[in-house]
């Protein structure tokens, strides 16, 4: 079985394939915030967007991140994240640093949860 969410053209926002999801790259709404702001934006969309394939955050099994400067946002991401997920549920996690889309992006994720 191979659900889509929200088809967007050459995208969509979410795949699920038999009990696993797969969102797209999810990034903050509001550019305007520092990294924590951006952080926490993309998080509470990606909260949104589990929900809507029927999966929460402590279904999640991997997270790739994708920091604009990771020297400079990696301790406060990681305070984000901190209060985000429950290390007890904390998933396979990789971070990079990646050259954005956006000059104004400062964070990126791309998640892999359970149904």
């Amino acid at each position: 079985m191979i659900k889509t969410i929200s088809p967007m053209g050459r995208y969509c926002k979410a795949k699920i394939v038999n009990n696993t999801v797969y969102l797209c790259g999810q990034f903050s709404t509001d550019q305007t915030l520092d990294i924590k702001g951006q952080a926490d934006n993309t998080f509470a969309q990606v909260d949104e967007l589990l929900a809507e394939c029927g999966s929460d955050k402590s279904k999640v099994v991997s997270i790739l991140v994708h920091l604009k400067d990771i020297e400079k946002d990696y301790a406060s991401f990681n305070a984000a994240y901190d209060t985000w997920i429950a290390g007890d549920e904390a998933p396979v996690r990789t971070c990079v640093e990646s050259k954005m889309f956006s000059e104004a992006c400062l964070v990126e994720l791309t998640i892999t949860a359970i149904v």
